[in-house]
């Protein structure tokens, strides 16, 4: 970063008019940027551009950018512009987001004492499990054989209902 030192005395002249500060440059070094004149957009573009809060009024605006050019000049070092990573607030999250139950939920859970329990649709039966009930099919169709229904004695073109005319 750039050291008091180094800022050159044009800067420094410039510097020293009201309205007229020094403030760091992206790139690296300084540079003088007058608040003279300004409205109220462009003061809050300057501060979006040295990561300062922009609410407020133009008074705040000024008097936050005053404050980041005076702590420039006190130490160069402590106003780095380099973008930083932003690190999650509370860490990672284990397990799935948890939500509110329904109305419905809560209204049945006042009702009724016990909670729902959820029968799994995924098959949990054994293989042997599942061969018996094969076995049984196979026996309860060998003892009661498909009948198809008797045909009806009426025809589907005749009427069974006598119609008058």
């Amino acid at each position: 970063m750039a050291n008091l030192s180094q800022i050159r005395s044009s800067q420094v002249a410039a510097a020293a008019e009201p309205d007229t500060l020094i403030f760091p440059a992206k790139e690296g070094g300084n540079e003088v940027r007058s608040l003279k004149g300004k409205t109220k957009a462009q003061l809050k573009a300057m501060c979006l551009d040295y990561g300062l809060h922009v609410s407020g009024n133009m008074t705040t605006l000024r008097t936050r950018l005053q404050t980041l050019s005076e702590k420039f000049r006190n130490d160069p070092a402590s106003c780095d512009l380099t973008p930083v990573k932003h690190h999650a607030h509370k860490g990672p999250r284990d397990g799935p987001q948890k939500t509110h139950p329904k109305q419905s939920a809560n209204r049945r859970a006042g009702i009724i004492d016990t909670e729902r329990i959820t029968e799994r649709s995924k098959d949990t039966r054994t293989a042997n499990e599942i061969q018996e009930l094969l076995h049984w099919a196979e026996r309860t169709v060998a003892r009661l054989p498909y009948k198809p229904p008797k045909a009806d004695i009426t025809s589907p073109q005749t009427p069974s209902v006598p119609v008058s005319f």
